[in-house]
């Protein structure tokens, strides 16, 4: 697997895109503001845009998916619970909804969603072998916000402690903005998260 991240737009997101290296199938992850220009790097890199994957509905994540669908034909994918508001907001129908534990093959890869609401009601996180896709669910040192209209600041704490803080120590966190982190560091040096894992 190969990995290329970006960062793009005025609030610095991380725009990643993914791909099987053999099959050179491939998938770009939250495509927000500015980051049209990636369709540049998937076309030098010869590679088959599959599917362009959202972690949630907020703007600053989705803003290019439009674009990449148009250039591409790649599927728009979102979690069932945030695909009303993708649309009402971004203007955007989704092509594939997600549900929990639900995944898609990218060449020889598996992509595994992980429904982490808290954030947005559809927020998810994607689990690609020890990648895990964050979005704005967990950052170094941080947690998603939780003061929007579908928020839930005790629900995204459960969730995280349910869901990412089992999965091994050396796996990867990359969010939706800010530095890369692993599971193992956010468990041990995260400050919303102490007490949450015994």
């Amino acid at each position: 697997m190969k990995v290329a991240a970006f960062v793009r737009g005025p609030l610095l997101n991380n725009v990643y895109v993914l791909w099987d290296e053999s099959t050179k199938h491939a998938a770009i992850i939250d495509p927000g503001i500015a980051s049209d220009d990636l369709l540049g790097v998937i076309q030098a890199e010869r590679l088959n845009l599959r599917y362009i994957l959202n972690t949630h509905h907020h703007f600053d994540h989705v803003d290019n998916d439009s674009f990449f669908r148009e250039q591409t034909g790649a599927p728009i994918v979102v979690h069932q619970d945030d695909a009303a508001l993708l649309e009402e907001r971004a203007g955007v129908a989704a092509d594939v909804l997600l549900r929990d534990g639900e995944e898609l093959a990218l060449g020889a890869l598996t992509i595994r969603t992980l429904h982490t609401p808290g954030h947005s009601a559809g927020g998810v996180c994607f689990l690609v072998e020890d990648h895990l896709f964050a979005g704005d669910t967990l950052f170094a040192g941080s947690v998603g916000r939780s003061d929007f209209e579908d928020s839930d600041g005790e629900l995204l704490l459960k969730v995280i402690a349910e869901k990412i803080l089992p999965l091994p120590a050396a796996t990867r966190v990359l969010p939706g903005h800010g530095d890369e982190t692993t599971v193992g560091a956010e468990r041990a040096n995260n400050p919303f998260l102490q007490g949450l894992v015994g």
